[in-house]
Protein backbone atom coordinates (compact mmCIF):
# COMPACT_ATOMS: atom_id res chain seq x y z
CA UNK A 1 0.00 0.00 0.00
CA UNK A 2 1.25 3.48 -0.81
CA UNK A 3 1.46 5.78 2.21
CA UNK A 4 1.70 9.54 1.90
CA UNK A 5 3.70 11.59 4.34
CA UNK A 6 4.05 15.23 3.36
CA UNK A 7 6.63 17.45 4.99
CA UNK A 8 6.65 21.25 5.02
CA UNK A 9 10.07 22.79 5.53
CA UNK A 10 10.31 26.42 6.56
CA UNK A 11 13.08 28.87 5.82
CA UNK A 12 15.76 28.92 8.50
CA UNK A 13 16.20 32.68 7.94
CA UNK A 14 12.53 33.58 8.26
CA UNK A 15 10.28 31.10 10.07
CA UNK A 16 7.19 32.81 8.71
CA UNK A 17 8.03 32.30 5.04
CA UNK A 18 6.80 29.28 3.13
CA UNK A 19 10.20 29.00 1.52
CA UNK A 20 10.79 25.35 0.76
CA UNK A 21 8.38 22.46 0.38
CA UNK A 22 9.15 18.84 -0.19
CA UNK A 23 7.20 15.64 -0.37
CA UNK A 24 8.37 12.37 1.18
CA UNK A 25 6.42 9.44 -0.24
CA UNK A 26 7.71 6.10 1.08
CA UNK A 27 6.54 3.12 -0.95
CA UNK A 28 6.25 -0.48 0.09
CA UNK A 29 9.06 -2.31 -1.74
CA UNK A 30 6.81 -5.33 -2.21
CA UNK A 31 4.59 -3.20 -4.46
CA UNK A 32 6.90 -0.72 -6.17
CA UNK A 33 10.42 -1.91 -6.74
CA UNK A 34 13.40 0.10 -7.91
CA UNK A 35 13.90 1.11 -11.50
CA UNK A 36 16.46 -1.65 -12.09
CA UNK A 37 14.40 -4.44 -10.56
CA UNK A 38 13.61 -7.20 -13.08
CA UNK A 39 9.93 -7.76 -13.76
CA UNK A 40 9.08 -11.44 -14.11
CA UNK A 41 5.91 -12.88 -15.62
CA UNK A 42 4.17 -13.20 -12.25
CA UNK A 43 4.95 -9.63 -11.29
CA UNK A 44 3.85 -8.37 -14.70
CA UNK A 45 0.59 -10.29 -14.33
CA UNK A 46 0.06 -8.84 -10.86
CA UNK A 47 0.55 -5.31 -12.17
CA UNK A 48 -1.81 -5.94 -15.07
CA UNK A 49 -4.44 -7.34 -12.70
CA UNK A 50 -4.06 -4.35 -10.38
CA UNK A 51 -4.45 -1.93 -13.27
CA UNK A 52 -7.56 -3.77 -14.47
CA UNK A 53 -9.05 -3.75 -10.97
CA UNK A 54 -8.42 -0.02 -10.52
CA UNK A 55 -9.87 0.79 -13.93
CA UNK A 56 -12.94 -1.33 -13.22
CA UNK A 57 -13.47 0.15 -9.77
CA UNK A 58 -13.16 3.69 -11.10
CA UNK A 59 -15.85 2.99 -13.71
CA UNK A 60 -18.18 1.35 -11.16
CA UNK A 61 -17.71 4.19 -8.66
CA UNK A 62 -18.53 6.74 -11.35
CA UNK A 63 -21.63 4.79 -12.39
CA UNK A 64 -23.06 3.76 -9.00
CA UNK A 65 -21.32 5.87 -6.40
CA UNK A 66 -18.48 4.82 -4.11
CA UNK A 67 -20.66 3.66 -1.22
CA UNK A 68 -22.84 1.39 -3.37
CA UNK A 69 -19.98 -0.64 -4.84
CA UNK A 70 -18.61 -3.65 -2.98
CA UNK A 71 -15.38 -5.54 -3.52
CA UNK A 72 -17.44 -8.44 -4.88
CA UNK A 73 -18.91 -6.09 -7.50
CA UNK A 74 -15.41 -5.05 -8.53
CA UNK A 75 -14.18 -8.64 -8.81
CA UNK A 76 -17.19 -9.70 -10.87
CA UNK A 77 -16.98 -6.73 -13.23
CA UNK A 78 -13.23 -7.17 -13.70
CA UNK A 79 -13.60 -10.90 -14.28
CA UNK A 80 -11.10 -11.85 -11.58
CA UNK A 81 -11.35 -14.10 -8.55
CA UNK A 82 -11.48 -12.77 -5.01
CA UNK A 83 -7.98 -14.07 -4.37
CA UNK A 84 -6.62 -12.01 -7.26
CA UNK A 85 -8.59 -8.99 -6.07
CA UNK A 86 -7.31 -9.12 -2.50
CA UNK A 87 -3.73 -9.72 -3.58
CA UNK A 88 -3.95 -6.47 -5.54
CA UNK A 89 -5.66 -4.42 -2.80
CA UNK A 90 -6.21 -5.50 0.79
CA UNK A 91 -9.61 -3.85 1.20
CA UNK A 92 -11.91 -1.21 -0.23
CA UNK A 93 -10.15 1.54 1.68
CA UNK A 94 -6.83 0.70 0.06
CA UNK A 95 -8.61 0.52 -3.31
CA UNK A 96 -9.92 4.05 -2.80
CA UNK A 97 -6.47 5.28 -1.79
CA UNK A 98 -4.95 3.75 -4.91
CA UNK A 99 -7.49 5.56 -7.09
CA UNK A 100 -6.44 8.86 -5.51
CA UNK A 101 -2.74 8.21 -6.01
CA UNK A 102 -1.94 10.15 -9.17
CA UNK A 103 -4.38 12.97 -8.46
CA UNK A 104 -3.05 13.44 -4.94
CA UNK A 105 0.53 13.63 -6.14
CA UNK A 106 -0.47 16.12 -8.85
CA UNK A 107 -2.46 18.22 -6.37
CA UNK A 108 0.48 18.42 -3.99
CA UNK A 109 2.97 19.24 -6.74
CA UNK A 110 0.73 21.89 -8.33
CA UNK A 111 -0.07 23.46 -4.95
CA UNK A 112 3.58 23.70 -3.96
CA UNK A 113 4.41 25.23 -7.35
CA UNK A 114 1.57 27.74 -6.95
CA UNK A 115 2.79 28.79 -3.50
CA UNK A 116 6.35 29.21 -4.74
CA UNK A 117 5.26 31.23 -7.77
CA UNK A 118 3.04 33.64 -5.82
CA UNK A 119 5.45 34.88 -3.14
CA UNK A 120 4.92 38.48 -4.27
CA UNK A 121 1.21 38.31 -3.31
CA UNK A 122 -0.19 38.76 0.18
CA UNK A 123 -0.41 35.74 2.44
CA UNK A 124 -4.21 36.05 2.68
CA UNK A 125 -4.54 36.06 -1.12
CA UNK A 126 -2.37 32.95 -1.32
CA UNK A 127 -4.41 31.33 1.43
CA UNK A 128 -7.64 31.91 -0.48
CA UNK A 129 -6.09 30.42 -3.62
CA UNK A 130 -5.05 27.36 -1.62
CA UNK A 131 -8.52 26.97 -0.09
CA UNK A 132 -10.16 27.20 -3.51
CA UNK A 133 -7.90 24.43 -4.75
CA UNK A 134 -8.49 22.35 -1.64
CA UNK A 135 -12.26 22.69 -1.90
CA UNK A 136 -12.15 21.47 -5.48
CA UNK A 137 -9.94 18.53 -4.51
CA UNK A 138 -12.30 17.56 -1.70
CA UNK A 139 -15.29 17.69 -4.03
CA UNK A 140 -13.54 15.38 -6.47
CA UNK A 141 -12.16 12.92 -3.92
CA UNK A 142 -14.19 13.34 -0.73
CA UNK A 143 -16.20 10.15 -1.25
CA UNK A 144 -13.00 8.12 -1.74
CA UNK A 145 -11.43 9.68 1.36
CA UNK A 146 -14.52 8.91 3.46
CA UNK A 147 -14.55 5.30 2.30
CA UNK A 148 -10.83 4.92 3.00
CA UNK A 149 -11.30 6.22 6.54
CA UNK A 150 -14.30 3.94 7.05
CA UNK A 151 -12.00 0.98 6.32
CA UNK A 152 -9.36 2.04 8.79
CA UNK A 153 -6.93 3.84 6.48
CA UNK A 154 -5.44 6.36 8.92
CA UNK A 155 -1.82 7.25 8.20
CA UNK A 156 0.27 8.83 10.98
CA UNK A 157 -2.90 9.78 12.90
CA UNK A 158 -3.15 12.98 14.88
CA UNK A 159 -4.98 11.44 17.87
CA UNK A 160 -6.60 14.69 18.97
CA UNK A 161 -8.59 15.04 15.74
CA UNK A 162 -8.34 11.54 14.24
CA UNK A 163 -6.98 12.79 10.94
CA UNK A 164 -4.03 11.80 8.78
CA UNK A 165 -0.75 13.31 7.71
CA UNK A 166 -2.51 14.63 4.61
CA UNK A 167 -4.56 16.72 7.03
CA UNK A 168 -1.29 17.71 8.73
CA UNK A 169 -0.01 19.06 5.41
CA UNK A 170 -3.19 21.08 4.91
CA UNK A 171 -2.92 22.30 8.51
CA UNK A 172 0.75 23.27 8.23
CA UNK A 173 0.22 25.13 4.95
CA UNK A 174 -2.72 27.16 6.27
CA UNK A 175 -1.01 27.84 9.59
CA UNK A 176 2.16 29.17 8.00
CA UNK A 177 0.23 31.40 5.62
CA UNK A 178 -1.68 32.81 8.60
CA UNK A 179 1.59 33.40 10.45
CA UNK A 180 2.88 35.26 7.42
CA UNK A 181 -0.35 37.28 7.27
CA UNK A 182 0.26 38.26 10.88
CA UNK A 183 3.74 39.54 9.96
CA UNK A 184 2.15 41.52 7.10
CA UNK A 185 -0.37 43.01 9.51
CA UNK A 186 -3.43 41.62 7.76
CA UNK A 187 -4.63 39.58 10.74
CA UNK A 188 -4.80 40.45 14.41
CA UNK A 189 -1.44 40.12 16.16
CA UNK A 190 -3.14 38.63 19.23
CA UNK A 191 -5.22 36.10 17.30
CA UNK A 192 -4.93 32.37 17.96
CA UNK A 193 -3.46 31.03 14.70
CA UNK A 194 -3.80 27.38 15.69
CA UNK A 195 -7.50 27.80 16.45
CA UNK A 196 -8.07 29.75 13.23
CA UNK A 197 -6.37 26.99 11.26
CA UNK A 198 -8.57 24.28 12.76
CA UNK A 199 -11.66 26.45 12.21
CA UNK A 200 -10.79 26.95 8.53
CA UNK A 201 -10.14 23.23 8.03
CA UNK A 202 -13.18 21.95 9.94
CA UNK A 203 -15.64 22.23 7.00
CA UNK A 204 -13.11 20.42 4.80
CA UNK A 205 -12.86 17.25 6.88
CA UNK A 206 -14.07 14.62 4.39
CA UNK A 207 -17.20 13.41 6.18
CA UNK A 208 -18.43 16.89 7.04
CA UNK A 209 -17.65 18.18 3.56
CA UNK A 210 -19.59 15.33 1.91
CA UNK A 211 -22.48 15.85 4.35
CA UNK A 212 -22.64 19.52 3.33
CA UNK A 213 -22.57 18.59 -0.35
CA UNK A 214 -24.98 15.64 -0.32
CA UNK A 215 -27.39 16.36 2.52
CA UNK A 216 -27.28 20.10 3.09
CA UNK A 217 -27.19 21.00 -0.57
CA UNK A 218 -24.19 23.34 -0.54
CA UNK A 219 -22.44 23.75 -3.87
CA UNK A 220 -18.65 23.82 -4.16
CA UNK A 221 -18.90 27.51 -5.02
CA UNK A 222 -20.97 28.23 -1.90
CA UNK A 223 -18.50 26.43 0.37
CA UNK A 224 -15.61 28.34 -1.22
CA UNK A 225 -17.44 31.66 -0.81
CA UNK A 226 -18.25 30.96 2.85
CA UNK A 227 -14.63 30.02 3.57
CA UNK A 228 -13.47 33.17 1.79
CA UNK A 229 -15.85 35.30 3.84
CA UNK A 230 -14.68 33.68 7.06
CA UNK A 231 -11.03 34.32 6.23
CA UNK A 232 -11.51 37.86 4.93
CA UNK A 233 -14.10 39.13 7.41
CA UNK A 234 -13.65 36.89 10.42
CA UNK A 235 -9.87 36.73 10.41
CA UNK A 236 -8.70 39.39 7.97
CA UNK A 237 -11.03 42.09 9.29
CA UNK A 238 -12.31 42.97 5.83
CA UNK A 239 -8.95 44.23 4.58
CA UNK A 240 -8.51 44.38 0.79
CA UNK A 241 -6.35 41.70 -0.83
CA UNK A 242 -3.11 42.50 -2.61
Amino acid sequence: MKVYRTLVRLSSKNPFMLNEFSMDVPLNPSEDGGADEPVGPKRADARANRALILETAEALFAERGVEAVTMAHVAAAAGVGKGTLYRAVANKGELCLALMDADLRAFQDETLAMLRASRDRSALARLLDFLDRLTGFMDQHGALMCEAEAHGIHWHIRPEINQTSLHDWFHATIRQLLLRARVEGSVAAAGDVDYWTDAILAPLIPRLFMHQRKHQGYSVEQISQILRAFVLQGIGGGLPLT
